[in-house]
C-alpha cells in the first residue's frame, strides 16, 4: 500500500492538475536558476538587465502560483480521502459486533483513525513538495549538462551515491517505524488507563506506582525506538549531504584541472549545484513522510480488513433466513440451552456462561444477582443481543431469532450498563418535547445542574450518581419495551435508591414495560417478581419471590 494506491482507491477528484502545476512550478524554479546565471554575465547592460528582471518576475510568479495551486489541491484531495476513510471506517465500526470491537482494541482503533490519517494528511503536502523539487532537480541537471559535461558526471555520481545510501538506510527504518507505532499505541493506552481508571489508581498507592512504572518503562522503550529511527535517517541524510559538499569542492578545486574552464563558468556551475541541494533536501525530508504514510495506510486498510473479515465470517457461518420484520413488542423471550464463551486459543481456559435456560415474561420485574465475575454482565449482553450465543437458541413469542434478526431484536431494549456512556445529545429523538425533558430533569433533581437546549444537555460532567440519573432520563425518553439497569441504584443516595426500587420500577411495570435490574440490595429483593442468581457463569437458582 502507498499513497498512489490510496489515491486510486479512495477518490475520484482528478489529480492531473496537481501534477501539472507541480511540474510548472519545478520548471519555473529551474528557469530562475538559468536567469540568475545568465543575468550575472550580462550585468554590464542596463537593457539586458531589465529584460532579465521581467523574465525573473514571470518565472517567480509561475513558481509561486504553480506551487500554491498544487499544494492547495493536494490538501483538498488528501482531506477528501481522509474524510471518506474516517466515515467509512466509523460506519463499519458502528455496524460491527461488540465482541469483535473488544477484540480489536478500542484504543488501537481510535489511534488508527486519528493519528494514522493525520500522517497521511501531512505526507500529501510533503510528496507534492518532493514532486516539484524532483522536476526542478531534473531541469537543473539538464542545465548542468549545457554548462559542463564533466560537472554533470560529477553531479550525477554524487546524486546516485547519495540516493543509494539513503535508500539503504530507509529499508532499515521501515521496520522500526512499524515497531515504534505498536509501542506508541501501548503507551497511549496506558495514558487512557490513567484517565479512565483514575479512581481505582488513586485508592491504591502500590497499584498507582506500579502502573506508572510500567507506563514509564513503555515510554522509555518508545523513546529509544524513536531516537534510533531518527538517528538512522540523520546518518543517511548527513552522509548524502556530504557528497554535495564534496561535489562543490571538486568543482572548485578539481574541475579546473580536468577541463579548460573559465572562472565565470565555475561560479555558474557552483550556483547550479547549490540550487540542487535545496530540492535534494526536500526530497530527503519527504521520504520519511512517505514511509510513515505507507505504514499508516497499511494499518488503516488492515483495520478495515479485520472489520470486514469478522463480518464475513459471522455471515458465512449463519444459515440464510428471511429478514425479520420490526419487533415492537413481545409476550415471552425464551433462552433455550444457550452457551457463550469468549474467544481464546484454548476455549477450555476462557470464561464461559451457560447453560442459560429461562423465559422472560412481558411486564415482569426481574432482579439479577451474583458476585463479581459471576457472569452477570456477560448474561446482560446475551439478553440484550450484544453478544451472540455460541450455541443454543433464542425465541420470541415462539419464533426463533437468528443472527440476521438481532438488529431488530436489539430494538426492544434500553439499557444503562455499569460502564455506560452518556451522550450529550438526544440522538434519534429529535421530536421529544422540551417540556417532557424539563419535567424529567425536575424528577431526577437535575434542573439546577443541567439545561436542555436544542436537543443537547448543557453539562454531562456530573457526579456518578447524577450521570446515572441523566442516563435514566434518556432511557425513559427512549421508551423501549424492556429496560435493563446494571447496578443503577448503587451510586444513588438513600432517597433515590428508595425511589428506584419502590416507585420507578413499579411505575414502569404499570406502563407495560419489562424490567431487568442487577442488584445487591437484598432488602429490596421482595419488590421483584423473580430473582435470578448467577454463579461462575451458571444459573444456580431461579427463585420465585
Amino acid at each position: 500500500m502507498n499513497l498512489y494506491t490510496l489515491y486510486k482507491r479512495e477518490t475520484t477528484i482528478p489529480g492531473t492538475s496537481v501534477v501539472a502545476m507541480a511540474v510548472v512550478s519545478g520548471v519555473a524554479n529551474a528557469v530562475l536558476l538559468a536567469i540568475i546565471n545568465t543575468a550575472s554575465k550580462s550585468s554590464y547592460s542596463a537593457f539586458i538587465n531589465q529584460k532579465f528582471f521581467w523574465l525573473f518576475g514571470i518565472a517567480l510568479a509561475l513558481f509561486l502560483i504553480g506551487k500554491k495551486y498544487a499544494l492547495e489541491k493536494a490538501t483538498e484531495i488528501a482531506e477528501n480521502i481522509i474524510r471518506g476513510m474516517r466515515v467509512r471506517l466509523s460506519d463499519k465500526i458502528r455496524q460491527s459486533e461488540l465482541l469483535d470491537l473488544e477484540g480489536l482494541g478500542k484504543s488501537d482503533i481510535y489511534n488508527r483513525i486519528t493519528q494514522d490519517t493525520e500522517i497521511i494528511s501531512q505526507a500529501a503536502l510533503m510528496i507534492i513538495n518532493g514532486l516539484q523539487s524532483s522536476v526542478m532537480l531534473f531541469f537543473c541537471i539538464l542545465y548542468l549538462a549545457v554548462l559542463s559535461k564533466i560537472a554533470l558526471v560529477m553531479t550525477l555520481f554524487s546524486v546516485i551515491i547519495a540516493a543509494l545510501v539513503f535508500l539503504h538506510y530507509e529499508k532499515k527504518v521501515i521496520h522500526k517505524i512499524q515497531e515504534t507505532k505498536v509501542k506508541e499505541n501501548v503507551f497511549l493506552d496506558k495514558i487512557q488507563q490513567i484517565i479512565h481508571g483514575f479512581k481505582e489508581l488513586k485508592l491504591s498507592k502500590q497499584k498507582n506506582d506500579h502502573h506508572f512504572q510500567t507506563m514509564e518503562k513503555v515510554a522509555v522503550e518508545t523513546e529509544v525506538l524513536k531516537v534510533d529511527t531518527q538517528k538512522k535517517y540523520i546518518i543517511g541524510f548527513l552522509f548524502s549531504q556530504t557528497f554535495f559538499y564534496l561535489l562543490i569542492a571538486a568543482v572548485l578545486f578539481l574541475l579546473p584541472k580536468l577541463d579548460d574552464i573559465k572562472p565565470q563558468l565555475i561560479i555558474q556551475i557552483t550556483t547550479s549545484i547549490l540550487f540542487i541541494i535545496g530540492p535534494i533536501e526536500v526530497l530527503v525530508n519527504a521520504i520519511p513522510f512517505h514511509t510513515k504514510a505507507d505504514v499508516a495506510i497499511a494499518r488503516l486498510y488492515s483495520l478495515e480488513e479485520s472489520l470486514d473479515t469478522t463480518r464475513r465470517e459471522k455471515s458465512k457461518d449463519q444459515p440464510v433466513h428471511p429478514a425479520c420484520p420490526p419487533i415492537n413488542d413481545f409476550q415471552t423471550i425464551e433462552f433455550n440451552n444457550v452457551y457463550f464463551h469468549y474467544p481464546a486459543k484454548d476455549p477450555a481456559n476462557t470464561f464461559s456462561v451457560g447453560p442459560i435456560d429461562f423465559t422472560l415474561q412481558k411486564g415482569e420485574i426481574l432482579f439479577l444477582i451474583g458476585g463479581n465475575g459471576s457472569g452477570k454482565s456477560t448474561l446482560l449482553k446475551l439478553i440484550t443481543g450484544l453478544y451472540y450465543p455460541v450455541s443454543g437458541e433464542l425465541r420470541i413469542d415462539g419464533r426463533q431469532i437468528n443472527y440476521q434478526d438481532y438488529p431488530a431484536f436489539r430494538e426492544l431494549f434500553s439499557a444503562i450498563f455499569d460502564d455506560f456512556f452518556l451522550f450529550d445529545h438526544l440522538y434519534g429523538m429529535d421530536e421529544i418535547p422540551v417540556e417532557q425533558v424539563q419535567s424529567l430533569l425536575q424528577l431526577m433533581q437535575l434542573e439546577n445542574k443541567v439545561e436542555f437546549v436544542d436537543g443537547s444537555f448543557s453539562d454531562i460532567n456530573l457526579s456518578t450518581g447524577q450521570r446515572k440519573r441523566l442516563a435514566m432520563i434518556v432511557s425513559l425518553l427512549d421508551d423501549k419495551p424492556i429496560c435493563v439497569y446494571d447496578e443503577w441504584a448503587a451510586d444513588q443516595d438513600p432517597e433515590f435508591r428508595e425511589y428506584f426500587y419502590k416507585q420507578l420500577l413499579d411505575d414502569l411495570k404499570a406502563q407495560g414495560k419489562t424490567l431487568i435490574a442487577v442488584s445487591h440490595d437484598d432488602r429490596y429483593f421482595s419488590d421483584a417478581d423473580r430473582v435470578i442468581k448467577m454463579d461462575y457463569g451458571k444459573m444456580t437458582s431461579l427463585d420465585q419471590v
